[in-house]
């Protein structure tokens, strides 16, 4: 519980919400926030975070986005940003790492948080890693007005659903009620290639959107913009037919209206997007470290255009 000698009365209104015992494990647990540092997602994501009393938390550079909003903390440096960190809770533990140290101490983190990319040939390693080493992997950017969040949670991930409490109930007899649930989720490196069209027909064909998206970026060096470079609607183009012949679409199933509010804005920040998928983003990690809810697998999508979330599932 940040095991400061306060905690029980900082963390007051957010232990009636979840119980005291998932802001023990939440107190007990580390997390560790790896990407653009500097960014205005990590910010909000790393302010959720510490906010919530994750007990230990690792900040970790990879890399600086140039399409992203940059944060409103002190932090273009993983040695600033835990200091803004440490200053947002001091019962909490913070510190920098580099990348290849993260798994070479005792201070392990139970789930990875990547923010600013998804299929990027580093982040795919990273996740190869947390696969093997059973840590919770999860990865989130925004381009424009869409944002993405996609995640492995290994081959089994159990979690706990307790009954609707009544009046005669506490948290011990709510416990001893709940109920075992386990999901499984794709490995991660799966999802760049995953064809989006298998998920339930409630799905906006996100994750399509984000995989050329993604794929355009690897190819080229940057993300597509018309306004920029009006050559870029020809390459974009030549690239969705690529993956409509790869992953085997009928032309009826390309969603052309969001490619085109990809094409038009990926490569702009859009702040008022931010806060939204952060604050998903971070009621996720906290849902999956308590264990006291059913958690999104393996992505989710937002469209700031129709304010709409969509979550598409192959667990």
């Amino acid at each position: 519980m940040g095991e400061g000698g306060n905690g029980a009365d900082v963390y007051d209104r957010q232990i009636r919400l979840w119980g005291i015992e998932a802001q023990r494990r939440l107190g007990t647990s580390c997390v560790a926030l790896v990407g653009d540092v500097g960014s205005l997602l990590m910010h909000e994501l790393g302010k959720n975070i510490v906010l919530a009393g994750i007990g230990s938390v690792l900040v970790v550079q990879t890399h600086v986005d140039p399409a992203a909003c940059r944060g409103f903390l002190e932090g273009e440096s993983s040695q600033q940003l835990s200091q803004s960190l440490s200053q947002l809770n001091p019962l909490i533990h913070v510190e920098a790492r580099e990348l290849d140290e993260l798994f070479r101490s005792n201070l392990v983190p139970q789930v990875v948080c990547v923010v600013g990319g998804l299929f990027g040939d580093t982040f795919l390693e990273l996740a190869a890693k947390c696969r093997s080493n059973h840590v919770m992997f999860y990865a989130g950017r925004c381009y424009g007005l869409l944002g993405a969040l996609a995640m492995d949670l290994g081959k089994e991930f159990k979690y706990f659903l307790a009954p609707k409490k009544s009046d005669d109930d506490n948290e011990v007899n709510l416990a001893e009620k709940s109920v075992e649930s386990v999901v499984s989720t794709v490995e991660f490196h799966q999802l760049e290639f995953m064809k989006w069209n298998l998920a339930s027909k409630r799905s906006a064909c996100g994750l399509f959107v984000f995989q050329v998206l993604e794929r355009f970026e690897k190819k080229f060096g940057y993300l597509p913009s018309i306004k920029q470079r009006p050559e870029d609607a020809r390459l974009f183009e030549t690239l969705i037919d690529e993956m409509h012949e790869e992953l085997q679409l009928k032309k009826s199933q390309i969603p052309r209206e969001m490619l085109t509010l990809a094409l038009e804005t990926a490569c702009f920040s859009v702040a008022a997007v931010v806060p939204v998928l952060a604050g998903f983003y971070g009621r996720e990690v906290v849902n999956i470290i308590a264990r006291n809810a059913k958690p999104i697998v393996p992505f989710f999508f937002f469209d700031a255009k129709t304010s709409m979330g969509i979550i598409d599932s192959w667990s």
